[in-house]
């Protein structure tokens, strides 16, 4: 009985420490997001970016053309796949010369972040559905970065200081402000390395499962990241 009360108050003391390093990437996140993203939180729920490079004093500008209106748009179709309006994987609204039917095309349509966007944008707007996205890929981005180089370190302080560099990439935050859906897959390499090692240092087949997932998921969503994730995995 002593010896399963120790396993079981280690299992609740792994858990809690999981959790306190959920919370705490969440805040240094947030932190990050509001100094390299200024004035983006100013207009968290009326705007979003268009670029990682400053355009002078006319910061808020409509409708500039880019990658993010492209990927927006195919948000805003899943959205309306979601809720029947249009039906399921017509795209009617683009190269459509008046034959519906032709535009039925299945597709990934940048799952699962666009079902994110569907979800969220009914009740937050489109905008503000969009930064959360945007928010909830660097916080995980930083937490699974967090959890694979804890396994790895010989000290458990270098875990932080190595997942605030994989958050603070500026690659990142260019291809993030800037429309791509790379900014977003790209909270996929860490998972991919932390299912692996996983697999092979613990021998757990779920490791497996999920490094075999985020490299499904990381081509759904962009396929640089997928060809990274299956050169690094």
């Amino acid at each position: 009985m002593g010896r399963r009360r120790q396993r079981a108050n280690r299992a609740v003391g792994r858990r809690q420490a999981g959790w306190r390093s959920a919370g705490l990437a969440l805040l240094l996140t947030v932190v990050a997001w509001c100094g390299l993203a200024w004035p983006l939180p100013l207009d968290l729920t009326r705007g979003i970016p268009a670029s990682a490079r400053h355009a002078g004093p006319q910061t808020r500008r409509y409708l500039v053309p880019g990658d993010h209106l492209q990927l927006l748009y195919h948000f805003q179709l899943v959205a309306g796949f979601m809720r029947g309006d249009p039906p399921l994987f017509y795209n009617l609204y683009e190269f459509n010369t008046g034959d519906d039917e032709a535009r039925y095309l299945p597709g990934k349509y940048y799952a699962p972040f666009s079902v994110v966007f569907g979800a969220l944008a009914p009740l937050a707007g489109a905008a503000l559905a969009w930064n959360l996205l945007g928010l909830l890929a660097l916080w995980l981005t930083l937490w699974f970065t967090w959890l694979l180089v804890r396994r790895l370190a010989p000290e458990p302080w270098i875990a932080w200081p190595a997942a605030l560099v994989a958050l603070l990439l500026p690659y990142r935050w260019i291809t993030l402000a800037g429309g791509s859906p790379t900014g977003l897959a790209m909270l996929y390499p860490p998972l991919v390395l932390l299912g692996v090692d996983v697999m092979v240092a613990d021998r757990k087949p779920w490791g497996g499962v999920l490094a075999g997932l985020a490299i499904y998921f990381a081509g759904w969503t962009d396929d640089h990241t997928f060809f990274f994730c299956a050169l690094a995995s």
